[in-house]
């Protein structure tokens, strides 16, 4: 049998499976029908390439670790007629993928009406968001070239090892990432949701909002204007969501824990290391809502300044994380 090392982020991300959903998704919608054979030689190529999405993950209280499982396509890929299309989407992705499974991920084909809904969920032990879209790339990307009558099915291979994140860096400054020890998670401003109590009834729920070109364009002419990114403004409005639905003082200060992609770290942008997790945490904090939309993006361009100004940008308590691994059981 098989087995692979469990790195810090699979252990972290473990540790919170009752704190959040330890999923991620993806809900691609198409015009045409998807070639079900293409694509299971594709998931096969992939789940080969990559053992850890052919693992099952055991939480030993010393050392965690993985081993490597049999498996059959039918353990990932489900294909089938839709009648309720949403209503399939929604039972799927709102889905869990036990962590001792014999496989770490799953695939959905759902068509109706001479096209198909294309539904991935995966552990977020295996990789994170930055990696996921990189998957969902090559996904598409293999799945045009054997189209083409290209039959080799290429996706990136390597350590998944937290530790990538320092390979950019001189010898010096790799020294003094790794003593990063400030934690910055703790904030000052103390806010909840306005929660109803637990109940048996409760089940996950995923929102979808679809963003049509129009106002998309819309965005860009108004990050151009302001020097934002679409980040920025998903994250201000997303701001002014919260202070409605939490009912917080709009002359209060917020805090969003922003989660960013640490492969700017690594070498070739973490192209030549395996799918793992490389997410840091920078904190956008603004001092109050604004009375308007652009008052709240004034706000969250100021918090982001902040931190931009520091070149170890998210890489802080990464060290912490490392050390409380090695000294506390799991």
């Amino acid at each position: 049998m098989k087995v692979l090392r469990a790195e810090m982020w699979d252990k972290m991300q473990y540790l919170f499976r009752n704190y959040y959903d330890r999923m991620v998704h993806a809900v691609l919608y198409y015009d045409n029908i998807i070639d079900a054979r293409i694509l299971k030689d594709i998931l096969l190529s992939f789940t080969e390439k990559t053992p850890v999405l052919h693992s099952a993950y055991h939480n030993n209280p010393i050392k965690p670790y993985w081993t490597v499982e049999k498996y059959t396509i039918d353990d990932i890929l489900t294909v089938r007629e839709s009648v309720d299309l949403e209503s399939d989407i929604n039972n799927f992705i709102t889905g869990e993928i036990s962590a001792d499974s014999n496989v770490q991920y799953k695939v959905a084909i759902f068509n109706k009406d001479n096209r198909s809904t294309l539904c991935l969920l995966v552990n977020h032990m295996c990789f994170d968001g930055g990696d996921f879209k990189y998957f969902l790339n090559k996904l598409s990307e293999n799945y045009c070239n054997v189209v083409g009558g290209i039959k080799k099915v290429e996706i990136k291979e390597g350590s998944r090892s937290h530790t990538e994140v320092y390979t950019k860096f001189d010898e010096e400054s790799r020294k003094e990432a790794e003593k990063l020890y400030k934690n910055i998670s703790k904030v000052k401003d103390k806010h909840v949701f306005p929660l109803t109590p637990p109940c048996s009834n409760d089940k996950k729920r995923i929102i979808k909002r679809k963003i049509d070109k129009e106002l998309f364009i819309k965005f860009k002419e108004i990050g151009k204007k302001y020097g934002a990114t679409i980040n920025d403004l998903m994250l201000t409005v997303y701001i002014r969501a919260l202070y409605d639905i939490g009912n917080y003082n709009s002359e209060e200060p917020l805090t969003i824990p922003c989660m960013m992609d640490l492969r700017r770290y690594i070498k070739n942008e973490g192209k030549s290391s395996g799918l793992a997790n490389h997410t840091g945490f920078m904190p956008c904090t603004v001092q109050q809502k604004g009375a308007t939309v652009n008052d709240t993006l004034i706000e969250v361009l100021r918090s982001a300044k902040r931190s931009k100004r520091d070149r170890f940008m998210g890489l802080y308590s990464l060290p912490l994380l490392k050390l409380a691994y090695m000294v506390f059981p799991h």
